[in-house]
């Protein structure tokens, strides 16, 4: 699609035409795996799938060694599933994700699509912090990228492992670590590859912080992203979550879970430059320690052995 064409999806004249047809244009090359959603949040994605596209013609959309784009760009393109825009269209495209996303928080393309729009100067932050570590350089490098064929492992470790605690939190829920929607909106090829690293470690960090999937979880772990990343769409979801909320879990984040996040996202070690993929077969509790990861308080009515089965 030319980038001009951009423009001519966006009838500014009303929230309610604009979001549909904003997020039209943000799932419209993405004709991979449907991003998972927690279960609070569901949505059909079978409206994002182009059924004109040929088997051939998706043969040659194979993932390059980065993984994050494909061989065949547009016009102007810098990586792949890049989609080059002017600053106008950057503009409206941000508008329609924010208030398309606050409306139907389950529309992960447009979560994302937010994230990458207004998350430039963080993730230029989230890259000096990864080139000043060695394991971050070496991330920055070689560019791995988190799939199913290469989490195969965990599904075969015992559970006190973190590679089988993140078999096990997967399982549960159904997702599948193939699921994230490619990065589309960042303009230069190594921020788009620490945008695709964040999107594919966040379920890591749901296991090392013992944090559920419930809008309470998510808005806790949310918090903790947001202190480690500085993602303004951290920030978002967060007060989002907030309000989501019942007034009593509202209380309840307020007294326990946002003291809990400032103190745990502080004090661990940068989550951006841990390669998580070479600790798989590690003890889960050992490595908290290792990473000074302070897990969840349980909620007040759970006994330990409840909150952990909760957490996992």
């Amino acid at each position: 699609m030319h980038r001009n064409s951009l423009l001519k999806s966006f009838p500014i004249c009303g929230v309610n035409r604009l979001c549909p047809l904003s997020s039209r244009f943000i799932g419209a090359r993405y004709e991979g795996p449907k991003p998972h959603l927690t279960p609070c949040f569901q949505h059909n994605y079978a409206n994002t799938a182009n059924p004109g596209v040929t088997e051939s013609e998706r043969s040659r959309e194979e993932t390059t060694r980065s993984g994050i784009g494909y061989p065949e760009k547009s016009v102007g393109a810098l990586y792949g599933t890049h989609v080059p825009t002017t600053p106008f269209q950057r503009l409206a495209l941000t508008s329609g994700s924010a208030v398309g996303a606050l409306f139907n928080p389950a529309r992960a393309d447009l979560v994302a699509a937010l994230a990458e729009l207004t998350g430039t100067v963080a993730l230029q932050n989230m890259r000096k912090q990864m080139r000043a570590d060695p394991t971050g350089r070496r991330l920055l490098s070689e560019q791995p990228r988190i799939t199913s064929k290469n989490i195969e492992l965990c599904y075969t470790l015992p559970t006190n492992t973190f590679g089988g605690s993140y078999a096990k939190f997967m399982g549960k829920r159904g997702f599948s670590a193939d699921e994230r929607p490619p990065v589309r909106f960042v303009d230069d090829p190594e921020l788009a590859y620490v945008a695709t690293r964040y999107r594919e470690v966040h379920d890591f960090w749901h296991v090392l912080f013992g944090m559920g999937t419930t809008v309470l979880g998510e808005t806790g772990i949310k918090a903790v992203e947001l202190l480690q990343t500085g993602l303004p769409m951290c920030g978002m979801a967060t007060l989002g979550g907030t309000f989501r909320l019942t007034p009593v879990k509202r209380r309840l984040l307020y007294s326990t879970y946002f003291p809990w996040a400032l103190q745990a996202a502080t004090k661990c070690a940068p989550l951006m430059c841990i390669e998580y993929e070479k600790h798989f077969e590690d003890d889960l509790q050992l490595l908290r320690k290792r990473w000074n990861i302070q897990p969840a308080p349980p909620l007040p009515t759970q006994s330990k052995s409840s909150a952990e089965a909760q957490r996992q």
